[in-house]
């Protein structure tokens, strides 16, 4: 599912970029353009996550993730988390950015399966 919304957030010199569930072994590159007045920066590489089939469960999964991170001075910056963000609107540490990112869909394999069998009853 695509998603196209807008969002602010706050900047913050403490970046969390490793959420709870992520696990990760990086294998980067980093490379920078030549310097035209705003320029590309980033890294690309390949992670490892391990996380639980769903909220709650028991069983643990590793899957390969894909890392990259490039910014276009400070008005464009795209990774696979949080997708393509622009940077419209910037005041102070807050910035207002319009931004397309990706949602993966449930995964309904092993035990959770068995709740597509549950249905409501009134």
């Amino acid at each position: 599912m695509t998603t196209l919304v807008s969002r602010a957030t706050q900047s913050t010199s403490n970046y969390k970029g490793l959420t709870p569930w992520l696990a990760a072994a990086f294998i980067s590159i980093a490379f920078v353009a030549p310097a035209l007045g705003d320029s590309w920066e980033g890294s690309i590489g390949a992670g490892v996550t391990y996380s639980p089939d769903y909220l709650g469960s028991d069983d643990y999964e590793t899957q390969a993730w894909p890392v990259l991170n490039l910014t276009y001075g400070d008005q464009l910056s795209i990774n696979v988390r949080d997708g393509i963000e622009w940077h419209a609107i910037r005041s102070g540490n807050w910035t207002a950015s319009p931004f397309i990112g990706y949602t993966f869909g449930r995964d309904n394999k092993g035990d959770i399966s068995r709740f597509e069998k549950v249905a409501l009853r009134r």
